[in-house]
This record gives C-alpha cells, structure tokens and sequence, in this order.
C-alpha cells in the first residue's frame, strides 16, 4: 500500500476503536497511529532494554528481544505483513510486555507518537486483545493529584519513546499542533477549560502529561527560575566564609578574655562560704589554698583577710584605691631580686599599700605638706613627714624636759632596706578616721600623728604593733576607750594619748608596760579608776602626766619605788588623801605637780629631799600646817612654787629666801600670818612674781627690797605669765609698804 491509502486504513481502525468504546460508555481518545519510521527506530532500542521492574507502583515495559521483533514483522505462515498489520501487531506486542492494570493501584502506559509515556485511566485491558496506544501531548501534568508540583520545562523521553520523539518531530500535521495547543491549556483546571478543549478521556485520580506552549499565557504565569551568576554567588559564599571565620576568632578572642577575667577576679578553690559567693569579681581574688598566679593575685595575697574582703566587696572603698593604685605601681625592687631579698620586697609592697591607704582615707590632697606622696617614681622613705617625734621641740617649749631622754632618728627608714621605722604626720590636717591598714606598717619603731582632725576609736590592731617604742596620738577626737591590746606592746616606752577624748578606765594590761618612760594621757575628761599600786614597778618610768582626767583614790605609796620618775602631773582630778613622804625617795623629781585635787593634811617635809625639783605645785587643795622650813634646801627650784588655794598657816619660812633662782612665788588664798621675811628680798633679780593676797593676818612692814622685784617671766605650762607681776597683797591697816600706807602701827 501506498502511504495515502496507510493512512486511510489507519484512521478507519481508530475510527472503529473510538466507536466500540463509545459503545463501552467510554470517551473517544485522540489516538494516532505510530508511524513505521518510528517503529523500526524503536524496535531497535527494545533490543537493548533491560528486564521490566517496578518501581513505586509503576509498571515498566519489560525488554522485547531480537526473535520477538523478527516474529512481529511476519505471521504465523510465514507471511510478511503490510504497515497497517505490522504497526498494529507491533503495538499488541509491545503493549503485552506491560503489566496490565489489576485495579490494586496500578497505572498503564500509553505510546503516544511523541515517545511520552504517560499514565492513563484504563488504557491497557486485561486478556490478550490489543490495547490502543493513546496519545497525549507533551508538557505540564495536569488532572491528577500534585499536578502543580509536577511542572517540566520540556518533554521528559522514556525508553521506548526516545525515537519516536525524534520522528514524529517532523511528521506532526496541523491536527496535532491543534491538539497540542489545547493539550496545553489542560494545564488549567479541567473545569475552567472550554467543553470543546476538555480532555476527551477520563483523568481522574491519574496525572496525564500534556504539552505546554512556551508562548502560553498560562506558562507566562506561573514563576520561573531566575538565572544565577554563579561567579557572583560564588563571591558571595566566599564573603560569607570570611565573616563567619571572623566572628568564630571574635569568639574564641571574647572566651579567652572572659577566661583570664574569670581567673584573676573570681575566688579559686572548691569549696566557699556563702560569704565567698557573694563576693564581687570587680577584684582579684586570694585562695591561701593556692599559690597566685598573677601579680595582682599575689600582691592581694600579702594583704589581711579583712582588707581583700573590702577591696573585693567595693571597688571604691579606700583600700581598693589604694590597690589599685598599688597595680598601677612603677617602682623598681630589681634590686631586692637580685640580692634575694624577697622578705624586702613583700615588706616594700605592704608598706607601699598601707601608706596610700593612710593618705586615701585622711584627705591626702588637703594635707598641710603631702610632698611626693603616692609619686610611683618616689621612694616611699622620701615621702613628707615631720622631722621630730610628736612635736617634741614644740612641746618641750611648753612641758620643760619633755622626751629630754629620746634622741631623735636620723633617718625615718632603715638605711639598708628602705623599710619604715618612724612615721610622723603631726599637725598636718589629717581629717576622718585611720585605717586598719596603717596597722600593716608592723616595722614601725615610733608613730606619731597628733594636732590632727582624726576621729574614730584606736583599733585593737595597734596590739600587732610589737616593734613600736613610741606612739603618740595627741588633740584629736578619737573618743572610745583604751584598748587592752596595748599590753602587747611590750617594747613601748613612750606612750602619749593627751586630748582624744578617751573613756572608761585605764586597762591593768597598760599598767603592765613596765618598760614604759613616758606615760601621758593628760585631758582626757572622761577616764576612770586610781593610780594603781603597779605604779611601783616602773622602773624606767620618767614622766607620768594624767592631767585633768577623773582619776580617784589616793597616792599609793608604792610610787617612791619608781625612782627614774622626774616628771608627776595629776592635776585637776578627784584624787585624795595626803602626800604620801615616799615622794621624797623621788631622788630624780623635776616637776611635782598636784594641783586642783581633794589632798589633805601638811606637806611632809621629805619634800626637802627632791633637789632636783625646778617646779613645786600644790594649789587648789586641802592642804593645811606651815609650810616646811627644808623647802628652802631646793635651790634648783627655779620655776614657781605655787601653794595658794589651800589652808596652811603659820608665818612664812625665811629659808625661802635661799631660793636665789625661782621666779614666782604663789601663797595667796591661804591663812598666812606675820611678818614677810625680807630675805624674799635677795630673789629680786630672778622673781617677777610675790603673790601673797589673800592671807589677812599677815602683819608689819614689807623690805623695800622685796619691793624691787624686777624678774622676767618665763611662759610655759604652769605659768601662763598672766600679768600684773610684781608683788601683789592686800593692804590692810596691819601691812604697809610696797605701795600700801598703815593705819596703824605696833
């Protein structure tokens, strides 16, 4: 047959076929033969195809070999068969190879001229009758389950219609461009399309692939792949890459940070008291567990438990200024390295810390002389300080012989080591109170820090002191008491705490610093208690001075034992009894000094005994008999003789007169009587006062020698050199002379 009359027979089977499935209640589908060409291009592949499988429910053609085609192209007697018999021969067999669909789930396959492969509804029957080959245009699935996921962008060739494809490419007609345009618009709901373009066979459930126009509305709608500049991208990712290398080193920097942090400023060790965890990481921490590690570990090591838990628990307290003031230190100790001198250093680091403490909580920046304090250049030992212990050239201008006994140091820091023996910072403006960490300076031999505006209480850690010989804390307003902790001051010998306004009694452990020289605590108003019997075992004990304190009781007699005594002011206490003869003994007496106190009965006459004696006073007492002749044998008494307030009476000694030195006499106020001997007269030339007022039985007319006292006052403690001068009585018609006319004469 020629190629017309092929096709006229092909069309009147399809037509046939289309007729008896109507008959069926089945939809005519647009089948279309396959051509030869393509058929001997195919039968050529199906000699290459590999066993059927199934795959997801699928069913795959199994593989046709050589025989098989060699037996489609001839009948069972031999005869070679025409086009229209082979093709159709050629589609049963092929068709056979595909499982026939069962109704559990399984798709056919149809041969479509194109070489799609495509799923349809019951296109392949059961039995051994020939299955039509339905044909379907390429492109988007459509009418079945996920069709909008199952979008291609071209035909998609299985197998069996890789050379189909490549024929009917070329022998598509006009019919079958129309069928592929409507094919195409089936990508759209079944329902939106026009009856007349529907899909002429049943879709449902199944996903039926159709082709899809390029130039179609309903493919320019739907989102297309954008093109990538994968060099661009590529630049991107690389950019990408650095960054996150960045911010990985940025972290592991920031960890290691945090790390050290943690190290040097949180606690170490296994266990801690809840005091221990509350402590603040703003500072480093001490475990004494484990060695330092740091040098501001090991610089918080050497400081007390109380100062690291104030410098950890407030970064702006004072000791923590200090600190860090003390981190920030540039002072050079290579040579204490290299002499092994590691005690040195340790000791330098303390002393340096606890001095910027002292000036941190006393106003440093306001002191009178603050020179080089807390320059890291500097060395601490040229630091200001006085140039003198406890203003004792000021003091010894007021109090003659005051620490006549104490030699000054030369130098205020040991020479060898640089460490402090002596710190003195009188009358220099010092404000607030003192800090515990002054008590680290442990080396101190003497410390002085009187005429200041201190406040506060004296620490017991004063008792750790051991070294110091000397302390002086003189008119500040420390207030408190006196701590008990000083008799662990062993080696103390002078011990000044005059106007800090002290309370309570005098500890008995003070009384056991039996190596002290100089004992004052002179005004302070509000101490209690007696001069204790213990008195007797100072040996050493050269000047005791508690003025205007409230001291009661009575003079033991035991002080005659402390012979090396030169000094005794107990003025203006409740003090009572008699003077006691055993002051006497007191070979060594300067300055006797009992004024303004409940003494009673006479002046022993031992008092003789004490030619060393330059000031005798006992004003303002109870105080009665004549005054003893052996008062006369003092004639170092150059300062004052002062018994006025009392009640002695009897004529006054003319031995007085031996007294060649003395610049003042005081008798007022007392029951004197008689003549005034003229030998006053021979003290014209140093007396500059005779006080004798207030004595009106005395009688007769007074020396014109007496008269020419001419002296000069000299000021100091006892005498303040309140004018008049001169002599000073009262007239009365029984005295005359000196300015004073007599009524009457005897």
């Amino acid at each position: 047959m020629d190629a017309n009359t092929n096709a006229s027979t092909s069309n009147a089977s399809k037509g046939s076929l289309d007729s008896e499935r109507a008959e069926d209640g089945e939809r005519p589908r647009n089948e279309t033969a396959i051509p030869s060409t393509v058929l001997s291009a195919e039968l050529d592949l199906l000699k290459h195809t590999k066993p059927a499988s199934v795959s997801n429910g699928l069913a795959v053609a199994d593989s046709i070999n050589e025989n098989n085609v060699n037996d489609i192209m001839v009948d069972s007697s031999g005869r070679q068969l025409q086009n229209e018999e082979t093709q159709k021969i050629v589609e049963s067999r092929l068709l056979d190879t595909v499982p026939r669909n069962t109704g559990t789930g399984g798709t056919g396959h149809s041969i479509h001229s194109d070489g799609i492969a495509n799923n349809t509804h019951n296109c392949v029957q059961t039995g051994t009758e020939p299955v039509a080959l339905t044909l379907a245009t390429p492109g988007a699935y459509s009418s079945g389950p996920g069709r909008e996921l199952q979008r291609t962008l071209g035909p998609q060739f299985g197998l069996l219609g890789v050379a189909a494809a490549a024929a009917a490419q070329t022998e598509t007609t006009t019919d079958a461009s129309a069928t592929q345009d409507v094919a195409s618009e089936s990508n759209m709901e079944p329902s939106l399309l026009p009856p007349e373009t529907r899909p002429s066979h049943d879709t449902t459930g199944l996903v039926v692939a159709n082709l899809v126009d390029e130039n179609s509305e309903v493919l320019n709608a739907l989102p297309r792949a954008q093109s990538v500049d994968l060099e661009a991208a590529n630049r991107r990712a690389q950019r990408t890459k650095q960054s996150c290398t960045y911010i990985l080193l940025g972290l592991v920097i920031l960890i290691a940070v945090i790390i050290i942090l943690v190290t040097v400023l949180v606690p170490s060790g296994g266990e801690s008291s809840n005091d221990e965890e509350d402590t603040p990481t703003s500072m480093p921490s001490s475990n004494p567990s484990e060695a330092p590690t740091t040098l501001d570990q090991y610089y918080l090591s050497l400081l007390p438990e109380d100062t690291q838990q104030k410098i950890m628990e407030d970064v702006q307290s004072l000791q923590s200024l200090a600190f860090q003031w003390l981190l920030d230190d540039m002072i050079e100790l290579d040579d204490d390295y290299s002499n092994n001198n590691s005690s040195v250093f340790m000791n330098r680091i303390k002393q340096r810390f606890a001095l910027a403490t002292i000036y941190y909580a006393t106003g440093g920046n306001i002191w009178a002389h603050n020179d080089n304090w807390l320059n890291h250049t500097v060395h601490e030992c040229e630091w200001f300080t006085r140039s003198e212990f406890a203003l004792k050239s000021k003091i010894a201008f007021l109090y003659t012989g005051f620490l006549q006994e104490f030699q000054l140091p030369t130098s205020k820091c040991d020479t060898h080591t640089g460490i402090y023996e002596h710190l003195w910072l009188d009358q220099n403006n010092l404000v607030g109170s003192l800090p515990e960490e002054l008590y680290m300076l442990t080396t101190l031999k003497t410390l002085s820090m009187g005429f200041n505006m201190l406040v506060g209480p004296l620490s017991t850690l004063l008792g750790q002191m051991t070294a110091l010989q000397g302390l002086a804390f003189a008119n500040s307003d420390h207030g408190g008491t006196i701590p008990s902790e000083f008799g662990l001051l062993t080696a103390l010998t002078i011990l000044g705490l005059p106007g800090i306004n002290l309370q309570g009694s005098i500890p008995t452990e003070v009384w056991q610093l039996t190596n002290l020289s100089s004992f004052f605590l002179n005004f302070n108003d509000g101490l209690r208690g007696s001069i204790p019997t213990e008195i007797g075992v100072f040996s050493q004990l050269r000047w005791l001075s508690l003025t205007v304190c409230d001291l009661s009781g009575t003079l033991p007699s035991e002080i005659g034992l402390a012979k090396a005594l030169d000094t005794l002011t107990l003025e203006e206490n409740r003090i009572s009894g008699t003077i006691v003869s055993e002051i006497g003994i007191l070979e060594e007496m300067r300055i006797l000094s009992l004024f303004n106190n409940s003494l009673e009965g006479t002046l022993p006459t031992e008092l003789g005994l004490l030619t060393q004696t330059t000031l005798l006073t006992f004003r303002d007492n109870l105080l009665t008999g004549p005054v003893p002749q052996e008062l006369g044998l003092l004639t170092n008494l150059r300062i004052s003789l002062v018994l006025r307030g009392n009640q002695l009476s009897g004529q006054i000694p003319s031995e007085l007169g031996l007294l060649a030195n003395l610049r003042e006499i005081s008798l007022e106020n007392n029951n004197f009587s008689g003549q005034i001997p003229s030998q006053l007269g021979q003290l014209s030339q140093a007396l500059h006062s005779l006080k004798l007022g207030g004595n009106p039985m005395l009688t007769g007319t007074i020396s014109p020698g007496v008269c020419k006292i001419n002296g000069t006052c000299i000021q100091n403690s006892f005498d303040p050199c309140e004018e008049p001068y001169g002599v000073l009585l009262d007239c009365t018609d029984k005295l005359c002379g000196c300015g004073c006319s007599c009524a009457t004469r005897t």
